[in-house]
């Protein structure tokens, strides 16, 4: 005894829409969003020397505070990123509509 298989069509396939949560879509956000973020912060480098001198830092003292305000966003954020999740799953605890279920 064999097993006859018969190929279905895409016709008789029930269609379905398209997903409203595309992780295309998303990527493009993201991108965007870190070629905003990484061009703001080469800008605030790039003229914080300048800022500092508008506040009467002396002129030796400028490359040092602009090495330290340079780091110190990064010695401020890394430890802060594990609280970002934490934040992100306090608040969307909501179960999703029913046309947004997977």
């Amino acid at each position: 005894m064999t097993t006859e298989i018969v190929p279905t069509t895409d016709a008789a396939q029930p269609h379905e829409p398209p997903h409203r949560n595309d992780w295309r879509v998303l990527l493009v956000l993201f991108t965007l969003a870190g070629v905003v973020e990484s061009q703001a912060f080469g800008h605030l480098q790039a003229f914080t020397p300048l800022f500092l001198q508008q506040l009467h830092v002396p002129l030796a003292q400028v490359p040092t505070w602009t090495g330290i305000l340079a780091a110190l966003q990064f010695v401020i954020g890394l430890p802060l990123l594990p609280f970002w999740g934490i934040w992100a799953d306090l608040t969307n605890l909501r179960p999703l509509p029913p046309r947004l279920r997977p």
